[in-house]
């Protein structure tokens, strides 16, 4: 019997409006892997990710990377890993390179990744998020729950920039409850597939 190919699709429901105040944008064919250091293993899987991608881990809630990849830390030992455009060949190479050290999960159809673009994308996070993000460091990450919507949240290297992560299935609803308190706040919210 033949295999099926799988096809990227979007998470969120494309809503895009002209001259919106923010945008939340998804890109078009993510690479997103869960990574999970072995036991006692951390500082060799560390050597290894800083060997194989130049990048040192952050052992605290961060998110640091490159031009390729990103690694954000959002427990003890725990990693979210991800390629703009790796699609679900990505955690298939990192298994490659990581394997003696972590245990690697591909997550691209199971988690929405999106980044929240605007000068008033703080004021709209913190309108569902209690968090400080005003005075967030780049690089900053969170798990915290938007709408009853668990989220991680990072801010990107621009001030106005977020990253947010949640599970696949909540990603309209998520979608939602952001446009309802940018309307609230009297802006506007385009939902955009595309690499950001």
């Amino acid at each position: 019997m033949a295999e099926a190919a799988l096809a990227a699709r979007p998470a969120f429901t494309p809503a895009p409006v002209a001259r919106a105040g923010l945008r939340l944008i998804e890109p078009a064919n993510p690479g997103f892997a869960l990574v999970q250091a072995r036991a006692g293993s951390e500082a060799a899987l560390a050597a290894t990710v800083q060997d194989a991608f130049g990048l040192a881990l952050p052992t605290v809630p961060a998110r640091i990377a490159n031009a390729d990849v990103a690694f954000i830390a959002t427990a003890p030992g725990q990693w979210f890993a991800e390629l703009a455009d790796g699609g679900f060949a990505f955690a298939d190479d990192l298994v490659a390179t990581l394997a003696d050290h972590a245990h690697v999960s591909d997550a691209s159809s199971g988690y929405a990744v999106a980044t929240l673009e605007g000068s008033r994308a703080a004021e709209l996070l913190q309108s569902g998020a209690f968090l400080d993000l005003e005075a967030a460091p780049n690089g900053y990450t969170a798990s915290t729950v938007f709408a009853h919507i668990g989220i991680t949240l990072l801010r990107r290297l621009a001030p106005d920039r977020f990253g947010l992560v949640c599970f696949r299935s909540y990603a309209d609803s998520l979608a939602a409850a952001l446009s309802a308190n940018a309307a609230a706040r009297g802006l506007t919210l385009s939902i955009e597939s595309g690499q950001p």
